[in-house]
């Protein structure tokens, strides 16, 4: 039986936006998707339509509500790569909510900045599921994937890293020139460690 949206168990949604001065400038931005031969198979395309902010920030929320969940990333030169292991792991995902997302950052122009960890490219995943039992077939799915995945890092992003389960990589969420010098700092002014520190931090 041909798929269609009411059918199939799982589908995948690619929501592509380009952020331009002018529709046609994005429209360039976005031409090698629409030239790209899996849309013809697609189920539903809409192609060329322009939003507000508001509409984008409700479009964006509207994917993940308040649920049981769990967040990963990577930060990557080898984007390729590292999609290869997404499309390996999400068919076997124990929920159908889950959320992959590859974004584009391009070169960094201010390598000096809190937000030092590198790549050109920012992956990550949003686990969504609703009952507690699931808990941790969810998360050691999600795990693994970026166990998977971790060789192909060149940084994480700080707000959406696993610091539960990988909480001795949270140095590479920072520069090394940038973590040591969060460390000396925190020597410095709270030697007693009076406020909490990153889980596990303090081994690295």
């Amino acid at each position: 039986e041909e798929c269609s949206p009411r059918n199939c168990e799982r589908v995948t949604l690619l929501n592509a936006k380009a952020f331009a001065d002018s529709p046609a400038e994005a429209k360039k931005m976005l031409a090698p998707l629409r030239q790209h031969q899996l849309l013809k198979s697609s189920l539903h395309a809409q192609i060329g339509r322009t939003a507000d902010f508001e509409h984008l920030f409700q479009e964006e929320e509207a994917g993940f509500p308040q649920r049981r969940g769990r967040a990963d990333n990577i930060l990557t030169n080898r984007a390729v790569e590292a999609a290869s292991v997404l499309k390996r792991h999400m068919p076997l995902a124990p929920s159908a909510s889950n959320t992959p997302v590859i974004l584009y950052l391009g070169e960094s122009k201010f390598p000096g900045a809190a937000y030092s960890a590198t790549g050109r490219f920012y992956m990550s995943a949003y686990a969504q599921w609703d009952d507690p039992t699931d808990d941790q077939v969810n998360l050691a799915w999600l795990r693994k994937m970026y166990d998977d995945m971790e060789p192909f890092a060149s940084g994480f992003y700080i707000n959406e890293f696993d610091r539960e389960s990988r909480s001795d990589q949270i140095h590479r969420c920072f520069a090394p020139e940038a973590w040591q010098r969060l460390r000396e700092l925190r020597q410095e002014h709270d030697p007693a460690s009076v406020f909490y520190d990153f889980l596990g931090s303090d081994a690295v």
